[in-house]
């Protein structure tokens, strides 16, 4: 993604994807979060974006909670 990254989580996460939304808008006003949640249990999707190079920032920021692959 151009303007940031996605990350793929099992679907059992949604409530720690939830807590960690909302901590970091508060540090992060300027991030945009987007969660695709499929059926069933399925995969979640998260989508972190932002206006500018905001990528350098989020692997600086979050890179050591989440593993790119």
């Amino acid at each position: 993604m151009p303007d940031g990254f996605a990350y793929r989580f099992d679907g059992k996460h949604y409530a720690l994807l939830a807590d960690f939304i909302t901590n970091e808008r508060r540090c992060c006003p300027f991030l945009f979060f987007k969660l695709d949640v499929a059926p069933y249990q399925g995969p979640i999707w998260l989508h972190l974006t932002a206006k500018g190079d905001v990528k350098p920032f989020l692997r600086e920021e979050i890179g050591h909670y989440i593993v790119e692959r």
